[in-house]
């Protein structure tokens, strides 16, 4: 008799302990569902966008995609702090467009919505990419942006224009 009430006791202690750390995991698994719909706590919380390449787009954004009047073609130039011994690629819409091998210095041209990414082998160490200059009516990627490069693909931005 004395060991039945004694393995009530212990079984009500640990059914609560138990219940309580569902409800709590519960919560936690919650949290971080709601901080992956944030694309900047995204980027830190999950290494699959930058693994596998695709960013995440949040729902009705579209990226990389060509207007489709065509447009007047603008510039932006992106300056590499080193690339010694790296193949760096600057990709507009998935598509190589030029590359750092013989230079810090790349000019590409862009039209509005273009998707601007720079690619490439591991480098020896990060590699800093600067926006140093861009057509006056372009409103992003800014002047002055920087991505770091560390062997993984890196977005610059989606082209944007000023409106007219």
């Amino acid at each position: 008799m004395e060991f039945e009430r004694w393995f009530r006791e212990k079984s009500r202690l640990f059914e609560l302990l138990l219940l309580r750390a569902v409800v709590l995991f519960l919560c936690l698994l919650l949290a971080a569902q709601v901080l992956q719909a944030i694309p900047q706590t995204r980027k830190v919380l999950s290494l699959v966008d930058r693994l596998e390449g695709v960013p995440y787009v949040p729902p009705g954004e579209e990226v990389g995609v060509r207007s489709k009047t065509g447009g007047e073609e603008h510039y932006l130039v992106l300056q590499a702090t080193r690339t010694e011994g790296s193949l760096l690629e600057v990709l507009v819409n998935k598509q190589p467009v030029a590359n750092f091998n013989d230079t810090h210095i790349v000019t590409v041209k862009v039209k509005q919505g273009d998707l601007v990414e720079i690619d490439g082998d591991l480098p020896s160490q990060e590699i800093a990419v600067v926006v140093s200059s861009v057509s006056s009516d372009l409103i992003s990627p800014v002047r002055g942006k920087t991505v770091v490069f560390n062997g993984v693909l890196e977005v610059v931005g989606t082209v944007g224009m000023a409106a007219d």
